[in-house]
């Protein structure tokens, strides 16, 4: 990484099919699936975590992927000139369920998120005191309601907790394209705009 000094991070979290050790995929994924091509064409310095657990990636691979992203955004940070009032993450399916590992992991962290498509495992059993952190950080959800392959239970129940807890929080609920509703949502939704119209306040 050639860090562009004072300068936005943006992280991108990819799908079940990036996994593993071949990073062209997850290159591909975010250039082509995400729009990613608009992501570099702004002043920032971009992020792509390799995850490389095998099988399922579930729970706990999932939260020690969160975690060791989250500790390699921190030595950034220490270690180049990057505006840390504009770290910005997404992620789609696997990736959006590794969007809200991260969140809950480390939310001092960001300036915004962006979830799409994503589940995270045993979310009705988290702690009230974790959606109040949540409810601090602008999110924008983006799920459909006939994705058969990540059920949209997850997505439901947290947009509801945020909004509970007064979250600026956006969902994009759709009703169609499936599975493959966020490759529609990157190319139609002004997300990179949203993103980047946000900077932590200190």
């Amino acid at each position: 990484m050639c860090a562009k000094e004072k300068s936005a991070l943006v992280v991108y979290l990819g799908g079940g099919g990036t996994v593993g050790c071949d990073n062209n995929k997850l290159l591909h994924e975010f250039i082509y699936y995400t729009s990613g091509k608009c992501v570099e064409k702004r002043d920032c310095n971009i992020l792509l975590p390799q995850a490389t657990g095998g099988g399922s990636f579930e729970t706990e691979s999932r939260k020690l992927f969160a975690k060791n992203t989250a500790d390699l955004i921190r030595e950034l940070l220490e270690n180049h000139d990057i505006d840390r009032n504009r770290v910005y993450v997404y992620g789609s399916s696997l990736g959006g369920g590794c969007v809200w590992s991260i969140l809950l992991d480390s939310p001092e962290l960001f300036a915004c998120a962006l979830e799409a498509m994503g589940c995270y495992f045993g979310y009705e059993s988290l702690d009230e005191h974790k959606f109040k952190e949540l409810a601090e950080i602008p999110i924008w959800m983006a799920h459909s309601s006939d994705d058969t392959l990540v059920e949209i239970d997850s997505d439901d129940y947290f947009y509801n907790k945020l909004k509970a807890y007064g979250a600026d929080v956006k969902y994009s609920r759709w009703d169609k394209y499936g599975h493959k509703m966020s490759y529609k949502f990157y190319r139609q939704e002004p997300w990179v705009d949203w993103m980047f119209s946000h900077k932590r306040e200190t």
